[in-house]
């Protein structure tokens, strides 16, 4: 008879206690998933940005390799590439927030430079721009290796 009582207080103590550490970890798994949140919003950002033929980036490229350069589709796709930028330098994840720094610098130069109308200064900071995707996605950095 004790040792049936002994089990079944053992057991309610447990329940009690599963509850507990239970309740108390559930702050920081919802912070876990508002993380994930974050990254989800990058994600969409960087396909919308950088994917496809008729994409913000693809649009710049296109732009850049006209002569004369065509003004007109630079400062379209400009928009959604400061968006880009912004979301970078906002994105809780520190490591993907530290190494966007050369996505944000070329973003802000190619701004700079497209309303100056300067070609060849334009031409060269949308080649940085494409130097800091590469080493995001394909020298070690966080954004891992993309799709081609």
């Amino acid at each position: 008879m004790r040792r049936d009582r002994a089990y079944v207080l053992m057991l309610g103590l447990c329940v009690v206690g599963g509850a507990v550490v239970a309740f108390t970890m559930r702050p920081g798994m919802a912070w876990a998933e508002e993380d994930d949140d974050e990254d989800d919003v990058v994600h969409e950002l960087m396909e919308k940005t950088h994917e496809g033929k008729n994409s913000p980036w693809k649009k710049a490229e296109r732009a850049a390799s006209k002569d004369p350069l065509d003004w007109a589709a630079l400062n379209t796709a400009l928009p959604a590439l400061s968006a880009m930028s912004d979301a970078l330098a906002a994105t809780k994840n520190k490591e993907v927030r530290d190494s966007a720094d050369g996505y944000i610098d070329a973003v802000k130069e190619l701004a700079a430079q497209a309303k100056k109308q300067d070609a060849a200064a334009s031409r060269a900071a949308l080649k940085s721009l494409a130097n800091a995707c590469t080493d995001c996605h394909y020298k070690d950095g966080p954004g891992g290796e993309l799709d081609d």
